[in-house]
């Protein structure tokens, strides 16, 4: 569960970890998420991975990286992640976010140092956050059941299929043809947003299964909706499962 948390939604993520408690009834939780049993397992494996594996280099990587390097580094995915978010608004259909998000692109490359900076904010150019999931879901694309995947945590047979499109829209596709710095970047990439869902486990308390999975749930019904949340209309989403 380590990809799926960037930074750029920490803090819509820790406001749901403190009031999703009481927004998704037992009735929905069961139509939502039918492979529950196999799910804690996986989850339980992800948080043993975690702590074992991820806790301990995720610290040493703090240690050894001032706030300011780990910043760049952030800024630096982020940029790229601005092509992703303009093609998929061009997708949606929202053509001035589209250009919103390619003029980042354009002016962090270049004034920004290939996106270490962020200078395109303060010149009015926000911060989108657009993939191909949000893309399929504001096309009518039925989100299908809660899983969770090895590795990669919290997702939805739709956004799970959706990633591939992602990655391959993603101008970090051209490294692929250098595994060498294909992997570095990934492994950075993992690295640096790991330092976030670990400081996110402050807000946790209780049965930490439902708290991930109903954050989730509310983080995507979010973004698909463009911030606009009807909690009632969730089980819309599942209604066939």
């Amino acid at each position: 569960m380590i990809i799926l948390y960037i930074k750029r939604l920490s803090v819509i993520l820790a406001f749901f970890l403190m009031f999703i408690g009481c927004a998704i009834s037992p009735e929905l939780r069961d139509s939502i998420d039918p492979y529950e049993e196999q799910n804690r397992k996986i989850h339980e494996f992800n948080e043993k991975v975690i702590e074992n594996f991820i806790e301990p280099v995720t610290g040493a990587y703090v240690e050894a990286t001032p706030p300011f390097i780990r910043d760049r580094v952030t800024n630096f995915f982020e940029n790229i992640d601005d092509v992703r978010s303009g093609i998929n608004n061009i997708l949606q259909n929202n053509f001035i976010k589209s250009i919103n998000d390619f003029g980042r692109f354009i002016f962090n490359t270049t004034f920004g140092i290939f996106g270490l900076f962020d200078v395109a904010t303060p010149m009015g150019f926000d911060k989108n956050n657009e993939d191909f999931g949000q893309t399929l879901g504001k096309w009518g694309v039925e989100s299908g059941p809660y899983i969770v995947l090895p590795f990669l945590g919290p997702t939805n047979l739709r956004d799970a299929l959706s990633r591939g499109v992602d990655s391959v829209i993603s101008p970090l596709a051209v490294a692929e043809d250098h595994p060498t710095y294909s992997g570095l970047l990934t492994g950075l990439n993992i690295l640096n947003q790991t330092t976030v869902l670990l400081d996110l486990d402050d807000f946790v308390s209780g049965d930490k299964y439902i708290f991930y999975r109903d954050a989730f749930l509310q983080r995507r019904k979010y973004e698909i909706s463009d911030g606009e949340i009807n909690f009632d209309d969730l089980d819309d989403e599942f209604e066939d499962f």
